[in-house]
């Protein structure tokens, strides 16, 4: 059995993907096996997969005759996983050369549920490395150093991918947590369902993984192109659900509602005022329904509504202002 499964899911990265599974399949920890999931490609992606699996007999690739997103795809290589460890890989990317082994020395050494390394990252279109950034300062603030901690419910609040990291895959399976399917951002879900299992974190402070940013990956099509922006919101509900499911909501609700706002405020700032009139009446109910209700909390607070036909209400501190439209504006 192999030592680790590395799971990368694949959709038209032919421009990217021989680098990426370069530096897989060179890693120092030669006893892995890679599970290559072709999401549908359109270009030569297959083409690449099957002649990296001639050459090397750890590669296993599936192709999909559907395009399932990158959950449905990572949820299948789970599936056919026969490691007791997994990690991620986005085609797009590439790991420094000791990096699986970072990840599992330092796992089987201090027996924790998860090992998490650090990330550096490259643009070759945008430039925008904020995320990098709260990340390396979310560590900095929680994790203070390298070593063992158990921080779980304030690092559930820090969402963040599956990538530079090593998983236990009897939490997943003992739990039957999946990536929800479907979605962009889907890696959120699965970070709050997984994380709600956590115990034991180790934090290694070492760059073992290059996140490449360009134009057509999901991280730049959402900052420019905002696709799917409602995806967002309806990640959050799937591990609301979850959660209810497997009677965790009590516990990691503070943490659950810090996810919630902050991806929401995010989600409202990138709306026109017709995705916002759709989106309202989702989030209210959903608020309802989970007891978080914190639209209308801000909506008291501060709030500009357009509901109304006529009228455009403005709310600071609480204070209500009527503003009467322009009716080529209706």
């Amino acid at each position: 059995m192999p030592k680790v499964s590395v799971i990368i899911p694949v959709y038209n990265a032919e421009q990217y993907l021989r680098e990426c599974l370069d530096s897989v399949i060179n890693q120092t920890l030669k006893d892995i096996e890679i599970i290559c999931v072709d999401d549908c490609s359109t270009d030569n992606s297959p083409q690449i997969l099957d002649e990296y699996a001639q050459k090397d007999e750890r590669i296993k690739v599936l192709h999909q005759k559907t395009n399932n997103k990158q959950g449905y795809a990572r949820n299948i290589g789970i599936e056919i996983s026969s490691s007791d460890y997994i990690t991620f890989v986005d085609a797009d990317d590439s790991l420094a050369i000791d990096a699986i082994k970072t990840l599992y020395s330092k796992m089987i050494e201090v027996d924790c549920d998860v090992v998490i390394a650090d990330l550096d990252t490259f643009s070759e279109c945008i430039q925008d490395e904020r995320f990098v950034e709260n990340y390396k300062n979310y560590y900095k603030n929680k994790a203070h150093e390298e070593g063992l901690h158990t921080f779980k419910k304030e690092f559930m609040r820090y969402r963040s991918g599956p990538v530079a990291k090593l998983f236990k895959k009897s939490i997943i399976i003992d739990n039957q947590i999946k990536f929800p399917e479907n979605l962009i951002n889907e890696d959120g879900g699965f970070h709050i369902a997984y994380f709600a299992y956590v115990q034991k974190i180790y934090y290694i402070n070492k760059k073992i993984y290059n996140r490449r940013l360009h134009k057509e990956s999901t991280m730049a099509k959402r900052k420019l192109k905002n696709e799917r922006k409602f995806d967002i919101f309806e990640v959050m509900v799937w591990a609301y659900h979850f959660l209810c499911d497997k009677n965790l909501y009590k516990n990691f609700k503070k943490a659950f509602l810090f996810c919630y706002e902050e991806k929401m405020l995010s989600l409202q700032k990138r709306c026109s005022e017709e995705e916002k009139e759709q989106l309202y009446p989702k989030m209210k109910a959903f608020e309802k329904e989970s007891g978080l209700n914190l639209l209308r909390i801000l909506q008291k607070i501060f709030s500009i509504n357009s509901f109304y036909r006529k009228y455009t209400v403005i709310t600071i501190l609480g204070i209500k202002i009527k503003l009467k439209r322009d009716n080529h504006n209706v």
